[in-house]
């Protein structure tokens, strides 16, 4: 288990921003990122796509954000992730 800070750039990328955390497990284990907890920032709710290995943004409407700024509370904000892999 990892825990480390994760700041969201100014722009938010089609699909998410892409994050590949499987480094932080490749030494002691096979690699795999089992599950990442991301607090929701200002209203805006955070999940990892295992599969493409990126972070998406949801809004409180449920839809995925768009590719453009980051909202003004979410921009250059950070937040303490938990990881966990094996």
């Amino acid at each position: 288990m990892v825990h480390g800070p994760l700041a969201f750039s100014s722009t938010y990328a089609t699909g998410g921003d892409a994050l590949d955390l499987t480094a932080l497990f490749q030494q002691e284990g096979a690699g795999v990122v089992d599950y990442v907890n991301i607090p929701p920032v200002d209203g805006y709710v955070f999940s990892y796509d295992y599969v493409n290995k990126k972070v998406q943004g949801w809004s409180a409407a449920n839809t995925e954000l768009t590719a453009a700024a980051y909202p003004a509370g979410v921009t250059g904000v950070s937040v303490n992730i938990m990881v966990i892999g094996s």
